[in-house]
């Protein structure tokens, strides 16, 4: 077997060598030349603390509760019953006063009038035995006289008026008066004894009969003040 270096020696030898040479120069030239790494550019360091977080606060433990004392319900003390002094009460109560009525005057058709009731029957003396009673009806001077009623006067007592705001409403009733007969035969003070239930009603009636004119009651031959009770009747139907 011949050797390589000969057989390609005629065509390729001397390029080939130029090439090695060429070659072996330039790693001879890298391999003397010192190779330094540059340093590259260290990035910044970030310094990382661990920090303990703040603890939350401790929950306050709960209070114990308060100590109650359980509540003693007071024994009442027996009450001694007191026995209320007894009121004064007079021996008689003078009845109340009668509200005064206004005298207004309402108009309507005169032909419409109430209806008079006839007074009622004089109420005669207290029974009393024959020697009091003959000494209550003598005088002084031991003469009998006589105790008359006073009663309304025939012709003098014009019926009072019907109210018109009666009779549209249809009201109807009837009104006791109680009227002081004056010594003169006119009539003092006149007040409703019992309302009809309606006071225009209880104003007519008392408004007619302070214009009526009386017989006087009569002690013996004197005129004497009294009081007599008038029911004056309102009715549509006979109006």
């Amino acid at each position: 077997m011949k050797p390589f270096v000969n057989r390609l020696t005629p065509r390729y030898g001397i390029p080939v060598v130029l090439s090695l040479l060429i070659h072996g120069l330039i790693v001879g030239a890298l391999a003397a030349v010192p190779f330094e790494l540059k340093n590259m550019t260290e990035p910044p360091t970030i310094a990382v603390a661990l920090v303990e977080s703040a603890s939350s606060p401790a929950e306050p433990s709960p209070a114990p509760p308060p100590h109650i004392q359980p509540v003693r319900k007071p024994v009442p003390s027996p009450i001694k019953p007191v026995t209320a002094a007894p009121a004064d009460v007079p021996d008689s109560v003078p009845p109340p006063d009668e509200p005064t009525l206004s005298s207004e005057e309402i108009l309507v058709p005169p032909s419409l009038s109430a209806k008079v009731m006839p007074p009622p029957v004089s109420r005669p003396l207290p029974s009393m035995a024959g020697p009091e009673r003959e000494s209550l009806l003598k005088d002084p001077t031991g003469k009998s006289i006589s105790i008359s009623q006073a009663r309304a006067r025939e012709g003098a007592t014009p019926a009072p008026e019907y109210p018109l705001v009666a009779r549209e409403a249809g009201w109807e009733g009837t009104v006791v008066l109680q009227v002081e007969v004056l010594p003169d035969g006119t009539a003092g003070a006149v007040t409703v004894y019992r309302s009809s239930g309606y006071p225009v009603l209880d104003q007519a009636a008392v408004k007619a009969v302070k214009a009526w004119r009386f017989v006087p009651a009569m002690d013996g031959n004197f005129p004497i003040r009294s009081s007599v009770r008038i029911p004056v009747k309102f009715d549509l139907k006979s109006s």
